[in-house]
């Protein structure tokens, strides 16, 4: 029916709602300035944004929850899905800037088994990523600490109580002023990509259409 009266309509109005899923990381660090120009650009539109970890995400574009999502996960191949890719975004291994690791060449992922590990929570893409890679490796953390929160994370490697794998963009500003140091540590196997999801029989409206247009003027 939207795209009827959308089609038939001489001027398109940007109204209605417009429903988003984000992962955590991306709704903070990614999205936001574009949905600030959407929402200033579109003043008679109802935004509604939530945020949750990509399978949740994936379920609900599937199920109508959502008239689409942005993720953080490995290529999205699905059926009924279709991927937008974005850009690949870089994981950085984090340390406090006094860790005896800062400095090394070529970190070995054995290091890892004298180091305790901070961890988003379970389901989380690269949390998945990581643990895959350390199991197939046969590599075990000393210890692991799990947070929801990627500022409690950060927190917690600046106060030296263990090392975190995080995007890049949701350490830069620790990474400028020094409060956080990047590893060596660099894997090809830890690749992920920032998506934007949609049911593949998903009607793109106007509003969509632009949102995905800011989105890929941020890239």
């Amino acid at each position: 029916m939207e795209e009827a009266e959308s089609k038939l309509s001489d001027r398109v109005q940007m109204r209605g709602t417009v429903r988003i899923g984000a992962v955590e990381s991306l709704a903070a660090y990614f999205i936001s300035k574009s949905l600030k120009a959407f929402k200033e650009q579109n003043p008679d539109l109802r935004i509604q944004l939530e945020s949750g970890l990509c399978p949740n995400l994936k379920d609900g574009v599937l199920e109508s929850h959502y008239d689409l999502a942005v993720v953080l996960d490995e290529e999205v191949k699905h059926p009924h899905l279709k991927a937008l890719l974005l850009r690949k975004e870089r994981m950085v291994m984090v340390a406090a800037k006094e860790h005896p690791l800062v400095g090394e060449k070529g970190i070995d992922l054995r290091c890892i088994e004298d180091e305790t590990l901070i961890l988003t929570e379970k389901d989380c893409s690269y949390r998945n990523m990581l643990e895959r890679l350390l199991k197939k490796r046969a590599v075990e953390p000393r210890s692991v600490i799990s947070f929801t929160s990627l500022e409690a994370i950060k927190q917690c490697v600046i106060d030296e109580l263990g090392i975190a794998m995080l995007p890049e963009m949701t350490v830069a500003r620790e990474l400028e002023n020094g409060s956080l140091c990047a590893l060596d540590f660099d894997h090809g196997e830890l690749a992920l990509y920032i998506q934007i999801i949609h049911h593949h029989k998903k009607w793109l409206s106007p509003s969509l259409e632009k949102f995905i247009e800011l989105l890929y003027e941020k890239k």
